[in-house]
């Protein structure tokens, strides 16, 4: 399932940069806040005792989880979908919307795609389905999805749930848990191996369906603009309703849209029309409190969405809070620095527990000793120093407690940033391109003519200056080192190597680099802004920061639309992170001015979103990190690096290398 799921964000991201814009909205509507965003990560067999990965690793806020099982093959749709949990069936439409087997199909054929046994992606074979939490004490117990009725050992009964204490031993032994082979001493011989489940279809996947159309016909067809609009025309903002009940929502298009689906999301729930007249009873999750908000996302024939204003609504209820309870009840920080979010539930006089974890919804927190930890308003909590305090939890007269016991170990985690190395590094295709001072490495192939590689290198660093993990083409220029390649070589007699030699070889793993970069790029995207970014209505982009290290700037892309001049105010040697929000970016011929200090070897543009991003007649001062973006780049050029997915344009490469920083909290 993970597999296909990547198959249609990778194809989305291809052939339609919009449409995968629209599909990250849907997913991540709270608080389903499902993201298939490309990041970093490695298999536990990849894994090392001691390594970052493990020890990084955090304790996540509500103790429960999914399960995973074989056997689905069985399963036809209709019944299935009604078994599934609401985010499941958001994440199974857009799938079966989205992925590329769906291409052109009726929305009955599309509704094939995962569940029942004509499976298009799964055959007849067994695949993985998801399970609640409640399946994990087997039976059909009270919000179960099971079928039919099974059972576990008692003396298992909660086997998959335990507690162990906050120490290193203790984490150095689920290290070694993590990483000991499956069939050794560790792991007792009734858990599956991997080995032993297939890793293809029988039938490949999409057998039996036509093929699919080329990504630029994809692309165009998908670039054709969709009018109109997507409204909620019933209930009005403000309607009064009811923990448990229901509410009739009506949607429909206008404007010459004609949805085929509709989703209506709120609260957690989620109704799925797949034929119209789009008009159902929705029900208000039993745990809504307050208010809540109403959306609804609607997809045409040709899969192109709208989504609709959101519709707030009044969740009114006469129970009262008559207990609370922190989950996983007191708590355990490693060392000073450390963080934990509390997750509050309080029980209600309905018989309904609700999270209210928030301070909306009157939860209010404080710590007996604040030299011993910290707690801000949304219930995060920061260990100090060493020792115990008391933790109160109080909302309106209801009031409960915990204690919090911080270690003295050490919490301090590091985002190393480490770009300088090449001048220009593309997971995919380099084209056009003329001279690169620095190095330069593409994951797939390189086409140069009338070029130089290398030339500002110093002149003992020869290795490796320009490697392509595919072919390389190169007519009339000079590489100042080493070339390799991984393909074929094409080579016309007035290409020259002062300081090297070409030879076939590939000493770049570029799989691993590309996992690295989206890694870091995501990293990079989650920090804090303690910049500020102001766009001038005369055309200024104005960033400025005091901190003496790292300064981080959030930057919507439509700043540098039309753009005048970027201006530039940090300390000598900080590190600027301007965190660019936004699926594709234009820069045009505008300036830079920096203040402060910094300059161009402190400067980091981060694209974490960007699958697109376009330059001309535009000069980079500083290094961009855009590993999921196809750039153009042409009559410009960049003085730092540019790491990318792939790059195409005669934009020049100025050697001016990132300084290397660690950003720790």
């Amino acid at each position: 399932m993970a597999t296909e799921l990547v198959r249609m964000r990778d194809d989305l991201m291809a052939t339609s940069p919009v449409t995968w814009a629209q599909v990250k909205d849907v997913l991540s509507t709270p608080p389903f806040n499902i993201t298939l965003d490309a990041a970093g990560g490695a298999s536990i067999d990849d894994l090392q005792v001691g390594s970052a990965l493990v020890n990084n690793l955090r304790q996540t806020d509500v103790p429960t989880h999914f399960l995973v099982g074989q056997g689905a093959q069985p399963l036809p749709r209709t019944p299935t979908w009604g078994l599934l949990p609401d985010s499941l069936k958001v994440l199974y439409q857009q799938m079966e919307t989205h992925h590329p087997f769906s291409r052109g199909l009726s929305t009955l054929e599309r509704q094939r795609l995962i569940l029942g046994p004509s499976s298009m992606l799964f055959c007849n074979d067994s695949h993985d389905v998801f399970a609640g939490t409640a399946e994990q004490q087997g039976g059909t117990a009270t919000g179960s999805s099971a079928i039919t009725p099974f059972t576990v050992a008692l003396t298992n009964r909660n086997s998959e749930h335990f507690k162990v204490q906050v120490n290193a031993a203790h984490r150095d032994r689920i290290r070694q848990l993590l990483n000991s082979p499956v069939g050794g001493p560790d792991f007792v011989a009734s858990i599956p191996r991997p080995s032993t489940v297939p890793p293809v279809n029988s039938c490949g996947g999409g057998g039996g369906f036509t093929a699919l159309p080329v990504p630029e016909r994809v692309r165009e067809a998908r670039a054709t603009a969709v009018t109109g609009t997507l409204v909620i025309t019933s209930p009005q903002p403000g309607t009064v309703v009811s923990p448990g009940g229901t509410v009739t929502v009506s949607v429909a298009g206008a404007g010459g849209f004609q949805p085929e689906t509709v989703l209506i999301l709120g609260e957690g729930a989620a109704s799925i029309l797949e034929s119209g007249p789009f008009t159902t009873p929705f029900q208000v999750p039993a745990q809504a409190l307050g208010s809540m908000e109403l959306v609804a996302f609607g997809i045409d024939s040709q899969g192109r969405m709208l989504r609709s204003a959101t519709i707030p609504l009044t969740v009114s209820s006469s129970a009262q809070l008559s207990a609370i309870q922190v989950l996983n009840g007191d708590a355990t920080l490693r060392g000073p620095g450390t963080k934990r979010k509390l997750v509050v539930n309080g029980r209600y006089t309905d018989g309904v527990t609700r999270d209210i974890s928030s301070p909306a919804r009157g939860t209010l927190y404080s710590v007996s000793n604040t030299g011993i930890a910290t707690i801000t308003p949304d219930g995060t909590l920061t260990g100090v120093s060493k020792g115990m305090a008391t933790v109160a939890v109080r909302n309106g007269t209801v009031l409960t407690s915990i204690t919090v016991t911080v270690g003295d170990e050490s919490s301090a985690t590091c985002i190393p940033v480490r770009l300088g190395e090449y001048n220009l590094f593309v997971l995919e295709d380099y084209q056009q391109g003329n001279e690169v001072q620095g190095k330069l490495a593409a994951g797939r192939n390189i086409s140069l003519q009338n070029f130089s590689v290398g030339g500002m290198l110093p002149a003992n660093d020869t290795a490796n200056v320009l490697v392509a993990g595919g072919n390389l083409s190169l007519s009339n220029g000079y590489v100042w080192g080493d070339a390799r390649y991984g393909g074929t070589l094409t080579q016309q007699p007035n290409v020259f190597y002062p300081r090297g030699n070409v030879a076939r070889a590939t000493p770049i793993n570029f799989t691993n680099q590309g996992s690295a970069l989206r890694a870091l790029s995501a990293e990079l995207g989650t920090l804090p802004s303690n910049g500020t970014a102001t766009r001038e209505s005369w055309g200024g982009v104005t960033l400025t920061g005091t901190d003496p290290k790292v300064n981080v700037f959030d930057v919507k892309a439509s700043y540098f639309t039309g753009a005048v001049l970027l201006s530039i105010n940090a300390p000598a040697n900080s590190l600027a992170v301007i965190n660019v929000r936004g699926t594709s970016a234009t820069f045009t011929n505008f300036g830079h001015t920096f203040s402060g200090g910094i300059d161009e070897h402190g400067i980091l543009f981060n694209f974490p979103d960007a699958t697109s991003l376009t330059a001309f007649d535009y000069g980079f001062y500083g290094t961009v990190l855009a590993p999921n973006a196809n750039v153009s780049f042409s009559d410009g050029s960049w003085v730092g690096g540019i790491y990318a997915r792939s790059l195409k344009g005669n934009a020049v490469g100025q050697l001016s290398r990132l300084r290397d920083t660690d950003i720790c909290n």
